[in-house]
């Protein structure tokens, strides 16, 4: 008698960032989902495995710290060699106050600059250790973290298809969604999930469904789109970064308005963020700036400043106002500016999207910066679409769809419930964070001056007030490195 075969229901995931490639391979890994479904990815970017190292280069991120609630699925999906290979553990954190430092002179390079004042408030180690995985916190590339999930997908025999700029969804009938692409390509599929930004094409989608009318077009327009957090990033990676001996910790330096910080990463690179207030006004989201001609007394690092929403000369100024910023282990944020092959400046944005409006009841749904879009200051943006991909795998598994076409309504809803609530809690610590970091008023100032003391203090009482004394190893279990995520079933 002949074997009978269940057609495999159609999944589509827009977007290869972190979270997508997740979902994608705890599809592939579990043997259930693997036979059950047929994933594709689909990603607007050129396929990477064609491009020179150059190019690679000017679509890439900057660094990512991942929490051990991020590295126990990514470990469980064999990766855990990959994963150490590729980032450095961040044991020590230090915590710095700084000024800004002498005003570079006229035609002064930024390697040359003279560090400011400034002094230690705080050390801690392993204040992210986790028992069962034996690591703390992981700082790793952003692009080489992209690339550890690719080749695992591309090795379990993954599809993934490259430059495919989602243009539309269209709900079929029968429960399934019809992807329209920007070449004219059409899929259509059981479930769409959405890894594509904060920004997602899936959620405008998912938003608009429920908004038919004329007067609720206007609110879904708000509802979809991340609102501007009056602050910006810049971030950036340095390459063969000049260190001093014993200075490899984490480093926050809090400045008279922002933060700047920086970890260490394998072959002596640094990553590094600066954090600063901005204007009300933010710049259009998807739109550049006009790219200047290179002045002739520009410096190489100029040449680095990615194109974005900010004019590079803006961007060039306010990196150069930094650049007399102390680093403890360059000696000044300058001689980091100075080796950076990459920087990129991007107004912040922080949101976390309701349950109806990251699974509206349809067969879409979106994971990652699609479902909250972070502040730096949480540290938990790649950890958390880890999680997303992953809790969605798992809902999948035990909440299998009905009927013959999409009915994935079960699993999505189960996966929203399960999400929102852990978001909205780390949207609110990050908030509060980055107000009393950045220091743009008043009392927020008053607040930090408070913190610091307390630090300060507890830092002494604890021995570690001049960065010498060291914390014994101790399992770290409160949110947000206390969840662990399983793709398996669950027990009856």
């Amino acid at each position: 008698m002949a074997e009978l075969r269940v057609a495999q229901r159609a999944i589509g995931i827009i977007g290869a960032g972190i979270a997508g490639p997740v979902f994608a391979l705890q599809m592939l890994s579990h043997p259930t989902l693997r036979s059950l479904y047929k994933v594709t990815l689909f990603d607007q970017g050129s396929d990477p495995y064609t491009l020179s190292d150059t190019e690679r280069m000017q679509t890439a991120g900057a660094a990512v710290g991942m929490s051990p609630n991020g590295i126990y699925p990514l470990y469980q999906l064999g990766l855990k060699e990959d994963i150490e290979k590729i980032s450095t553990e961040i044991v020590g954190v230090s915590t710095w106050r700084a000024a800004y430092g002498p005003d570079s002179k006229p035609f002064q390079r930024v390697k040359d600059t003279v560090p400011g004042p400034h002094k230690l408030i705080s050390r801690a180690e392993y204040a992210s250790w986790s028992e069962d995985l034996q690591t703390n916190m992981r700082a790793m590339e952003r692009r080489q973290l992209r690339a550890v999930l690719l080749d695992r997908i591309k090795s379990l025999g993954g599809d993934i298809s490259w430059g495919k700029r989602l243009h539309a969804l269209e709900a079929l009938p029968d429960g399934s969604i019809k992807a329209l692409f920007d070449d004219h390509h059409e899929r259509t599929l059981d479930l769409v999930v959405g890894a594509d930004g904060g920004w997602s094409r899936v959620r405008q989608h998912i938003i608009l469904q429920q908004n038919h009318s004329a007067s609720t077009t206007a609110a879904a327009a708000a509802r979809w789109a991340p609102p501007y957090s009056n602050a910006s990033n810049v971030y950036g990676i340095a390459t063969h970064a000049p260190l001093q001996p014993g200075r490899d910790d984490t480093h926050g330096i809090l400045l008279p308005r922002g933060l700047l910080s920086t970890s260490p990463l394998p072959a002596n690179h640094i990553r590094w963020d600066l954090m600063v207030p901005e204007p009300a006004d933010a710049p259009p989201h998807d739109v550049p700036a006009p790219v200047s001609p290179a002045a002739d007394e520009e410096e190489p690092w100029q040449a680095a400043i990615a194109p974005g929403p900010y004019p590079r000369a803006r961007t060039a100024a306010l990196l150069r106002r930094h650049a007399a910023v102390f680093h403890p282990s360059a000696r000044t944020f300058g001689r980091l500016l100075a080796r950076s092959t990459r920087i990129v400046h991007a107004p912040l944005r922080q949101r976390v999207w309701t349950r109806s409006e990251i699974q509206g009841g349809g067969n879409g749904v979106v994971v990652g910066d699609a479902a909250r879009l972070m502040l730096p200051s949480s540290g938990s943006g790649a950890a958390f679409a880890v999680e997303d991909g992953s809790v969605l795998a798992a809902a999948i598994l035990n909440n299998p769809p009905r009927g013959e076409r999409g009915g994935f309504q079960e699993a999505l809803g189960r996966y929203a419930a399960a999400r929102v609530g852990r978001g909205e809690k780390m949207r609110a610590r990050a908030d509060v964070y980055a107000k009393v970091v950045l220091g743009a008023r008043w009392w927020w100032r008053v607040v930090r001056e408070g913190v610091v003391l307390l630090a300060a203090a507890a830092a002494a009482a604890g021995g570690q007030g001049c960065g010498t004394g060291a914390r014994a190893r101790k399992d770290v279990k409160q949110f947000p490195f206390d969840l662990r995520v399983d793709v398996r079933l669950e027990k009856e």
